[in-house]
């Protein structure tokens, strides 16, 4: 592992699967060519369309053209069918693959899947350049199929440049010989991926991180797999530093969504994180006050535990600007939540205002389409064995919850109300509560929508968390009404 040429990443060229290359040729050379056709058959073929969107990248650069090509048909149509041809007839190829192959299989795989997943999420969000944010998503895990099919026996190995508490930075040169952030750059000459997927998106319209995590890794299960492979996150921090420091004018929100990427994670991946921050601030005039800031802002209390000593050396202002009081946080959050225009923003934001009102565990429970069963669908805070996180409930056999939700309202589940409320609720809310809890309902009309449920693991929720809970459920109802009226006068 130690001395890897990084050029080797690049060099041999990937393989094509034999079938895949075929059928592209296949399309070529019929007389009545349509590259909608083509397209589609690429969109099966992560690895054709790396080589492609690579080579129309670099005959871009070197005709000068003032635009980046932003889809795959734009780079079809800069290649032209004799060049398209040739480079597909120049690539070597491969039958089958061998066992040691198979994370590179499952990328691939996993790679297509997430493509279509950002593609349905640009057209729900009203993106204009929904090719772009998919050609974006379909290409990101392209640095971890070349690892993982030239270098398999080391894919594992990347976990190495983790066990270390030195700047990733200085790994990376003593085990590639470059940051791979430069690999990033050289893979596409004028943009990375990341960075197309992201310019694609309207400035006020930019992914959650968890929206972001489910373009780029397929789907929750296989996120989850990723944010434990230390070497998968190594790589998704480069590709971001190379986006970053290429595209200036955006690293506000680039941080952002990175620190917040990294909220949930382990201490090693903090520990990572923290790093790359302040490596990415050497690299730019953003600096490393802010960068420190960002960081801090997005950091759980026990992060911030573990960080403090870190930062306080080098970045005690910066610490000390990012950390608002407990009210500033919360008009903070009560004005963005009041201007969410869209149901899983609006969603988000509430989950936050809580948390920051001073619930320290937090579960969003979800209605099926019929309004019979809920089920769990975000759970912050809560031990592994709880058994709140993956609770599901037939609606019909709690009244109390269903009358709850026929309603926007609030339940405070205390030592007064303990013994009128508490017999009516599920088993499973009963172990997992400590009193005082919260469990608020949102109503769209007349159909239940939500149910979340909250405590602070057995400290007094105060007069000032119930009124904000309270009036963020007020709020969050009036924009549904206002959503749902929207809705209706545009079908009329």
């Amino acid at each position: 592992m130690p001395g890897l040429d990084i050029a080797s990443l690049i060099e041999p060229a990937l393989p094509l699967w034999s079938a895949d290359r075929e059928r592209h040729l296949a399309l070529l050379d019929a007389d009545d060519l349509s590259t909608a056709a083509l397209v589609q058959s690429m969109a099966r073929d992560p690895v054709a369309v790396h080589h492609v969107v690579r080579a129309a990248m670099v005959r871009a650069a070197q005709a000068r053209r003032p635009q980046t090509p932003q889809s795959l048909e734009q780079c079809l149509q800069i290649l032209g069918k004799s060049q398209l041809e040739s480079l597909l007839r120049g690539l070597p190829v491969y039958e089958r693959l061998e066992a040691r192959h198979a994370p590179h299989r499952q990328l691939l795989g996993q790679s297509v899947y997430a493509a279509e997943l950002a593609r349905r999420w640009a057209i729900d969000q009203g993106q204009r350049q929904v090719d772009a944010v998919w050609l974006g998503a379909l290409l990101y895990n392209q640095l971890l199929w070349l690892l993982s099919f030239h270098h398999a026996e080391d894919f594992a190995q990347l976990g190495l440049l983790l066990n270390s508490r030195r700047q990733v930075a200085s790994l990376e040169h003593e085990h590639y010989g470059a940051p791979l952030n430069q690999l990033a750059r050289q893979l596409h000459a004028r943009i990375t991926p990341l960075e197309l997927l992201l310019s694609a998106c309207e400035p006020g319209m930019q992914p959650s991180a968890r929206d972001y995590l489910a373009m780029v890794h397929g789907d929750m299960n296989t996120i989850r797999q990723h944010s434990s492979r230390a070497g998968s996150w190594i790589l998704h921090a480069n590709d971001l530093a190379a986006t970053i420091v290429h595209q200036g004018s955006w690293m506000g929100s680039r941080l952002r969504l990175f620190a917040a990427l990294f909220r949930r994670s382990g201490e090693q991946l903090w520990i990572q994180a923290r790093d790359q921050l302040l490596h990415l601030a050497e690299q730019t005039e953003f600096g490393p006050g802010l960068a420190g800031s960002l960081l801090w802002s997005s950091a759980p209390a026990a992060q911030r535990r573990l960080s403090l000593p870190y930062w306080c050396p080098r970045l005690a202002p910066a610490v000390s600007a990012a950390a608002p009081s407990a009210a500033q946080k919360l008009t903070q959050l009560q004005t963005e939540l009041a201007q969410q225009t869209h149901l899983n923003g609006l969603l988000q934001t509430l989950m936050r205002l809580w948390l920051n009102a001073g619930c320290t565990r937090l579960a969003l429970l979800i209605f099926s389409a019929d309004r019979q069963k809920l089920r769990t669908l975000v759970s912050h805070g809560w031990p592994p064995d709880a058994p709140l996180p993956p609770l599901k409930l037939q609606v019909h056999d709690y009244p109390l919850l269903a009358s709850l939700a026929s309603k926007t309202s609030l339940l405070v589940l205390d030592h007064d109300t303990q013994a009128r409320y508490e017999p009516h609720l599920p088993e499973a809310l009963r172990q997992s509560l400590q009193r005082p809890a919260l469990i608020g309902s949102l109503n769209n009309g007349e159909q239940a929508l939500a149910i979340l449920i909250a405590d602070a693991q057995g400290s007094e929720l105060g007069d000032s968390t119930r009124k904000a809970v309270r009036q963020s459920l007020q709020t969050a109802q009036q924009i549904i009404a206002a959503l749902r009226a929207a809705r209706a006068q545009a079908q009329e």
